[in-house]
């Protein structure tokens, strides 16, 4: 038994498909309706990273999250923290229109609220700079919360001086934090998500 492949490379020069450009207009009509509906408003730019790295667009998306998962009703989330490799792009300033911030994170992932220990939170902050990561796993943080990073120091010992609202995270306190369902299932090699309760 013997198997070959032939390569064939296919351009843009090959022409399009009469067929499937009208199916694919089809539905672009179909959903210019919603795609067009302006949902937000933005004073200045939001633009993302070419690199995954935070970034403006990743930072506003943290605070969305932190804004949809805050009420008692929908977890009481404290903070929120989102996969910088998951926006796609970053947005203008002006008026957002929903087809805009779908490009910006066109996924189906919903949000969820998990409770976290400062020392569990921690152990989540220090796998973003792991080398035993596949790739480097970068979280945007919301506003509510922050920490300094000396990357000189060994692995595990990175992450210091966590805070929320600009009060000390308590290693021993439960702390309620926002997230998507891909990073509460251990997404970008973010393991330690998993140990979240009360989600």
């Amino acid at each position: 038994m013997s198997e070959s492949a032939v390569n064939v490379p296919v351009t843009a020069e090959a022409g399009a498909d009469p067929a499937v450009a009208a199916l694919a207009k089809r539905y672009t009509d179909a959903v210019a309706p919603v795609a067009n509906r302006i949902v937000g408003h933005l004073d200045a730019p939001a633009p993302s990273s070419n690199t995954n790295d935070e970034s403006a667009a990743a930072d506003l998306i943290a605070d969305a999250t932190l804004a949809a998962t805050s009420s008692a009703e929908n977890g009481s989330a404290q903070l929120a923290l989102v996969n910088a490799s998951g926006v796609r792009v970053g947005l203008p300033a002006g008026d957002i229109t929903y087809g805009l911030a779908f490009k910006m994170m066109p996924f189906g992932n919903n949000l969820l609220v998990m409770t976290l220990t400062g020392a569990q939170l921690k152990a989540v902050i220090e796998q973003q700079f792991s080398s035993a990561a596949a790739k480097r796993a970068v979280l945007a943080p919301s506003a509510t919360f922050t920490y300094a990073v000396d990357l000189s120091k060994p692995e595990g010992q990175r992450v210091s001086d966590m805070r929320l609202n600009g009060a000390p995270i308590d290693p021993a306190k439960d702390y309620r934090v926002a997230v998507n369902n891909y990073l509460a299932s251990g997404g970008d090699n973010l393991t330690a998500f998993t140990a979240g309760t009360n989600i």
